[in-house]
């Protein structure tokens, strides 16, 4: 601007410079610049295309704020996940999170594929409270297959810390999400993941009358002992089928201290 004439602030927050400048032809041109409080641009995503139905991902997306507004928690930012049912419609900031102009917020969250085979699409944008803002995400389309061996973790119960040697409970609950039902006689069990410590354990059986099948949970409920050496150890669990291998979630991995 030549002539830098004022500035006004909409009820959004909106920042507005106005000005005029002298034209080519000698005009006197008048000018608003428009300073959005709420404004991104797509940095990134890394989401898979080929999904099992019902199991769970680990997804990244990551935005830049090229507004004047600070991105946190306690004001009502949070990334909006849109297309299909994913198990999750938002994901919020932490509440440590204090994104300001210019600075990255990479978000790391995890979905469930939907429960039926097709393809399926997925995007990403950012709120502030119930308003958008900014740029959608490229759309990514995921092609979901059901498998007839699939498992979602739900949910486990792994003490902190144990004494060497000693014995202790865990439980780990797992959902069937293929079409296979899974029974003591078909030879499905609950293992230690490949690469994990056994924790005395070689697979977890289920129980003769058992009949898992798709959609239900079965929870595990089984004793480990821990290491004779004090460390920390980590433990993990995944269904396994005798002749086919492993398939499916894996638990958390959990990092255990055993004492002295």
């Amino acid at each position: 601007f030549n002539i830098l004439s004022g500035l006004a602030v909409d009820a959004k927050g909106n920042l507005y410079v106005s000005g005029a400048s002298y034209g080519p032809s000698g005009t006197l041109d008048a000018h608003v610049i428009k300073y959005r409080a709420n404004n991104d641009n797509f940095v990134s995503q890394s989401v898979p295309t080929h999904m099992d139905a019902g199991e769970t991902y680990t997804l990244s997306v990551s935005f830049r704020n090229t507004g004047f507004n600070t991105w946190t928690n306690a004001a009502g930012y949070k990334l909006a996940v849109l297309g299909a049912n994913w198990g999750v419609t938002s994901v919020p900031f932490a509440s440590t999170d204090a994104i300001g102009p210019g600075a990255t917020k990479t978000f790391s969250f995890r979905v469930y594929a939907p429960l039926t085979s097709g393809v399926y699409n997925i995007q990403f944008k950012l709120y502030n409270h119930t308003t958008s803002f900014g740029i959608l995400s490229p759309i990514v389309p995921v092609t979901v297959t059901l498998k007839p061996d699939a498992a979602r973790f739900m949910v486990q119960t792994v003490p902190a810390s144990v004494k060497a040697g000693t014995a202790f409970t865990v439980t780990v609950d797992m959902r069937n999400v293929g079409t296979n039902t899974w029974t003591q006689a078909a030879g499905y069990t609950l293992n230690p993941a490949a690469g994990y410590p056994t924790w005395g354990v070689t697979g977890v059986l289920l129980s003769p009358a058992d009949s898992i099948a798709a959609g239900q949970d079965k929870v595990f409920s089984f004793t480990c002992t821990a290491p004779p050496t004090a460390g920390t150890y980590n433990m993990r669990w995944q269904m396994f089928q005798q002749g086919f291998g492993f398939f499916g979630d894996r638990s958390f991995a959990k990092g255990i201290a055993v004492t002295p």
